[in-house]
């Protein structure tokens, strides 16, 4: 009988197992031995170590064109586990080799000491990712570990600095792949005197600030400004009266106001502070804050309680009237499209009947007006957590969608939430969830007041010890767990204008007291009313297209579009309307990566879907709307941000199936995106409600829509590297598919905020060269252009030819281009 023929997952993890055995019998013969391993042993368990690591790499390869993704997925993370075992084995055996090079007259010394065989953790390589301020420190451990190292060999070098380098740096290009060579190019990039230090002095100048009392946040910045100082003195910068004058005025403004106040009050004299006494200062400060935080630590945790301000949070999942089962809305029923127009107009009044505005229909026999219809039964109190509590902890945060309806029907969208357990340190644990909001409210109480007003009973724990102090609020618990924290027992004071409520974590102090006025109140329920939802579906049309309210009533987008666009090359050029804090603009890169990385795998597993995406970049290079950016080097004069990318498919679209979507709101934790840091504009459509009515009016229908509306506005040259994306080189680097290629957008694209301002805006601004002209095409297009799609008509046929064969002629003297004509007659 022949041999049954095994699968190949099979036969690759039959492989897998070898490689697995060959890493195993190596670390054994390291650890069970019961002398020395000499060097001639070592180097040839290194060159077996070598041999198992160029079969993984083979056997990945092979793996990527024969297994499927279901099996690939899982085989995939086992070769990873498995190359991090061979790398630190590898530097165990590096290290071993270095100290058997110790000198024969030292080693007898060294004998009078009893060798214990203690097994030391391995050495991890320090890492480097282009950043300036990291390259003295990177080189010194690097040297030290690798390059100084006479027993490796260049390929072993070459192998430990490329697994070394990350972000900017791996993106360094090289004459030749020689260990040499790619040093020799990183010195020359990075070993730049003048931008460490300005790397340096910018983050003594910058340093975060400490927005409240904390011990943890004042040693770093101590920790932080001494680094910088030891670095610039390793680099021949001593400081002098005037640089400590500066860093001093600098760092005071960055402290928390209790601090500033406490530095104040040590100084005595109106002499020039000295650093050393102001670095003694914020010693002195940490620690008293670590003591005493440590101390009332219990304290602090439940200084926070929820007898100011609760919120709604309320879902937004609805089921459809006519299928319960399902989630999609009547206008998208196959059921209520299958009926007559007479039918559908029958069931919208049974439906609208059912839910009236009061939510009180007593005639509706399907139970309409109960908790699964009435979206104000479906409301619950959460819990909520600020997001720099959140980013404090570091917990884990998990996606969401829920709706927080706060003040005067305004709504927060939340995404994100997490799960911890509150404790008063004893007897009462509870695990919650917290959904993460960007700040509950202002400090409470709004301002200080004095106790001695106040006749409190001795003997008592209160639930924060120091309640007459205004303090930033960092969680909120809801109705769900409210009154679990309550006890019975209550104690009122002052004609029980004030009263001392008992919980779990002491006691809770409310009510009022004589104080100054106030001009701040804090709500316990606010509800939106239900017809108010109603008035979304208006608001269908102009979702990703109706921008949010200007913080700045002068409207800073159009008055920087007035000043700065220009006309060149047949094109209006434009540039992004940043906000203030624009220096705030990480360049996002490793978020940028990894979903990059992600999309080379899918590349891999779908060769088709890699040549279409790539045949959609070559048409955008070879029109000039992106170019390669050849350099590496981070630009230190203006913004930089690496835009995530993927493929979306649109099978019922005429002319484009598939669209590649850049993700501008894409960030690293605890960092602004780019859409955070330009100003998005107002919104220059016209009402759609209104559009569609005049529409209607019209004898002859015309419709149309601009061809690549977006990308045919230039963007100057100093915004363009804040649109940066990359895309790998899979076809001229199949050894290694994780090389990605850099490119820029030199057009605006969509997916920015401002981009639906700045078309919009353009196109106001062009057609006011051709009022007098063409003034029925200039105000078809002044008032019919709804973002890049013209709606609009005429009282005959000969009028509506002329006037689209004007806003034809008017729009491609700006490059653009009228498409998809289409007419009743």
């Amino acid at each position: 009988m022949a041999p049954k023929e095994l699968s190949e997952l099979t036969v690759f993890n039959r492989r897998k197992a070898h490689l697995l055995g060959q890493i195993t019998r190596i670390r054994n013969s390291l650890e069970n031995v019961d002398s020395p391993l000499n060097q001639v042993k070592i180097r040839t368990k290194l060159a077996s170590l070598s041999e198992v690591k160029a079969k993984i790499d083979k056997l990945r390869t092979e793996s990527y064109r024969i297994l499927s993704d279901e099996e690939l997925m899982d085989f995939e993370t086992s070769l990873d586990t498995m190359e991090v075992d061979a790398d630190n084995l590898e530097v165990s055996l590096n290290t071993l080799l270095e100290s058997s090079n110790v000198d024969t007259s030292e080693l007898s010394v060294k004998n009078d000491f009893v060798n214990y065989n203690v097994k030391l953790p391995s050495i991890n390589l320090p890492e480097f990712s282009g950043q300036y301020i990291d390259w003295l420190q990177f080189k010194s451990q690097f040297v030290s570990l690798i390059h100084d190292n006479a027993c490796l060999s260049d390929s072993q070098k070459l192998y430990y600095l490329q697994s070394a380098l990350k972000g900017h740096a791996k993106q360094l290009q090289t004459v030749n792949d020689s260990y040499s060579s790619l040093f020799e190019a990183l010195e020359g990039r990075y070993e730049n005197k003048r931008l460490i230090v300005n790397s340096h002095i910018a983050e003594l100048l910058n340093p975060n600030k400490i927005k409240f009392e904390s011990a943890c946040h004042l040693r770093s910045l101590i920790d932080s400004i001494q680094s910088h100082l030891r670095t610039l003195k390793q680099l021949e910068l001593e400081p002098n009266a005037l640089c400590e004058s500066m860093l001093i005025f600098v760092i005071t403004q960055r402290l928390d106001d209790e601090s500033r106040k406490q530095y104040e009050m040590e100084l005595h004299s109106n002499d020039l502070p000295k650093w050393n006494n102001f670095l003694d200062f914020l010693i002195k400060r940490s620690q008293a804050l670590e003591n005493v935080q440590r101390n009332s630590s219990l304290k602090n945790k439940n200084e926070y309680s929820p007898k100011f301000r609760s919120f709604v949070v309320k879902s937004n999942e609805k089921t459809c009237p006519l299928c319960p089962s399902e989630t999609h809305p009547i206008f998208k029923c196959k059921m209520f499209h299958e009926m007559s127009v007479q039918e559908r107009s029958n069931k919208w009044g049974e439906i609208h009947f059912a839910f009236d505005r009061e939510g009180q229909s007593s005639e509706c026999d399907r139970g309409l007006a109960c908790n699964e219809r009435d979206p104000r039964f479906r409301e619950s109190q959460k819990c909520l957590c600020s997001l720099e509590a959140s980013n404090f902890l570091g917990l884990e945060k998990y996606s969401m969608n829920s709706t927080i309806v706060g003040l005067n029907g305004a709504c927060i969208s939340v995404r994100k939430r997490i799960s911890t357990e509150i404790s008063n340190g004893s007897s009462f644990k509870r695990k919650l969830n917290f959904l993460i909001v960007p700040k509950i409210t202002g400090c409470v109480p709004t301002q200080p007041f004095d106790l001695t007003k106040i006749k409190l009973p001795p003997n008592i724990t209160y639930a924060d010890a120091e309640f007459n102090i205004p303090k930033r609020i960092d969680i909120l618990l809801g109705g769900e767990i409210f009154y679990e924290l309550l006890k019975s027992k209550q104690i009122k004071l002052q004609d029980n204008s004030i009263i001392l409520q008992d919980s779990v974590f002491g006691y809770i102090v409310t009510g009022s007291i004589q104080n100054e006025p106030s001009n701040y109140y804090f709500c316990n329920f606010i509800q939106d009313q239900v017809d108010r939802n109603l008035t979304k579906f208006w608001d269908l049309e102009a979702i990703g297209i109706k921008a949010e309210s200007s913080c700045d009533p002068d409207d800073q987008a159009m008055q920087h579009f007035k000043s700065s666009v220009r006309f060149n090359s047949g094109r209006c050029e434009v540039g992004f309307p940043w906000k203030s804090h624009t220096q705030e603009l990480n360049d996002n890169f490793s978020v940028a990566e990894k979903r990059v990385k992600s999309l080379t795998r899918r590349f891999i597993r779908d060769p088709t879907l890699y040549i279409q995406y790539s045949e959609i970049l070559k048409e955008y290079e070879s029109q000039g709307i992106i170019e390669r950016v050849l350099g590496t080097e981070k630009p230190t004069d203006r913004a930089v941000f690496y835009l995530p990318h993927q493929a979306v498919f649109r099978q019922e679209s005429l002319t484009t199936k598939m669209r590649i979507v850049f993700d501008a709101s894409s960030h690293e934790d605890g960092q602004p995106s780019l859409n955070d840091c330009i100003w998005s504009g107002e919104n220059l459509n016209p009402n759609i409600f209104h559009l569609i009515i005049s529409f209607r009016l019209n004898t002859i229908a015309i419709t149309a829509d601009i061809e690549r509306a977006f990308l045919q506005i230039s963007l100057r040259d100093e915004d363009r590297d804040a649109v940066r994306f990359l895309f790998p080189d899979i076809r001229s680097n199949q050894t290694d598919p994780y090389k990605f290629q850099v490119y820029r957008f030199k057009r605006v694209m969509f997916g920015v905020n401002v981009s639906p301002f700045l078309l919009s805006a353009t196109i106001k601004h062009h057609i006011e060269n051709y009022r007098e002209q063409y003034p029925a095409a200039t105000e078809m297009l002044d008032t019919c252009l709804y973002v890049d799609d013209v709606i609009s008509g005429a009282d005959d046929i000969s009028q509506a030819l002329k006037v689209s064969k004007d806003a034809e002629t008017i729009m491609k003297n700006a490059s653009r281009k009228l498409r998809k004509w289409n007419s009743n007659d």
